[in-house]
C-alpha cells in the first residue's frame, strides 16, 4: 500500500490512473476497484476522494478543461494571433501526450449516454474553448493572418483536424505515424491553407 499522499496528489494519482486505464481497456474499463489497485489503495480509501466512477470522470473532464483553459488564457494575451492558435495547438499536444487516451474519452457512450451532468459538463467546456478558438481566428483575420472570406467556425473545425486523428493513430496503431512530427507537418498545411 502507498503511504498516505495530500488529497490533491492522490487526486491526481487517480485521474492518471483512469486515463492509462482509458487507454488499454476503454472508458467502460474504468472501476473503483481496477483504479486503486493501479495506484496502490484500496477501494475504500479511493471512495476518499472520489465516491463513484462518476466522479472520477467527472474530475477527468475537469482537468482537461483546467489545461484548456490555461492554454486559451495564454494564448489570448499574445499580441499575434495565428502564434496564439499554434500556442494552443501545442498545449493541447501536450495534454494528449500525458494522457493519451484522451481522443476515447469525449466520443465515448459513458461521456454522452451516462449521467447528463458529465454530458452538460463537456458540452460546456466544448463551446468556451471553441468559442474562443474562433475568437483568436477571426482577431487573426482582422490582422490579416487569415484569409477573411472563411467562416471562423470552419478553421475551428480544421484546427481540430491538426490533432485528433493523429492522436487517435498514435494510441491506436502505436508506430503508425510520428505524433511531434505529423502535428507540426499538420500545422504548416493549416497555415498555408487559411494564408491570405
Amino acid at each position: 500500500m502507498s503511504g498516505k499522499l495530500s488529497t490533491d496528489i492522490r487526486r491526481e494519482q487517480i485521474v492518471r490512473a483512469a486515463l492509462e486505464i482509458v487507454a488499454e481497456h476503454g472508458v467502460s474499463g474504468i472501476t473503483v476497484k481496477r483504479v486503486a489497485e493501479r495506484i496502490g489503495l484500496a477501494p475504500s480509501a479511493l471512495y476518499r476522494h472520489y465516491a463513484s466512477k462518476a466522479d472520477i470522470l467527472a474530475a477527468i473532464l475537469d482537468t482537461v478543461e483546467e489545461r484548456q483553459r490555461t492554454a486559451v488564457t495564454a494564448a489570448m494575451a499574445m499580441d499575434d494571433a495565428l502564434a496564439g492558435l499554434k500556442s494552443i495547438l501545442m498545449s493541447i499536444t501536450g495534454l494528449i501526450r500525458d494522457h493519451r487516451a484522451l481522443p476515447l474519452l469525449f466520443p465515448s457512450e459513458e461521456i454522452w449516454h451516462g449521467p447528463v451532468e458529465h454530458r452538460v459538463q463537456l458540452q460546456n467546456a466544448f463551446a468556451r474553448f471553441t468559442g474562443s478558438v474562433a475568437d483568436l481566428v477571426a482577431r487573426a483575420q482582422r490582422d490579416g493572418q487569415v484569409r477573411a472570406d472563411i467562416d471562423p467556425w470552419r478553421v475551428v473545425i480544421l484546427f481540430f483536424g491538426l490533432y485528433v486523428p493523429p492522436a487517435l493513430f498514435s494510441l491506436r496503431m502505436p508506430g503508425s505515424i510520428d505524433f511531434d512530427a505529423q502535428i507540426e507537418f499538420n500545422w504548416e498545411l493549416f497555415v498555408r491553407a487559411v494564408a491570405p
